[in-house]
């Protein structure tokens, strides 16, 4: 399979070459609930903060290395 990623208007979109009616996959941080983490939000009080140690004051530098869509590193980024 081949991917590319696009840029289109505000978002980045993973496309599919080899099946090309399939629906990109996009993640939006500019709308819904990560927006609004993104504008109001901090991870202090997530679970994954927790168990990676964040604190007042105590912010540990963290590579986020899953397979995932970014949203963990998205939360940890607030």
């Amino acid at each position: 399979m081949t991917y590319h990623l696009q840029r289109t208007g505000e978002q980045l979109e993973l496309i599919n070459h080899d099946a090309p009616n399939l629906t990109p996959v996009v993640i939006d941080f500019v709308k819904g609930k990560l927006a609004y983490r993104r504008k109001y939000g901090h991870a202090g009080g997530e679970a994954i903060s927790k168990a990676i140690g964040i604190k007042k004051g105590h912010r540990p530098t963290i590579v986020d290395a899953t397979a995932g869509w970014g949203r963990d590193a998205f939360v940890l980024a607030t």
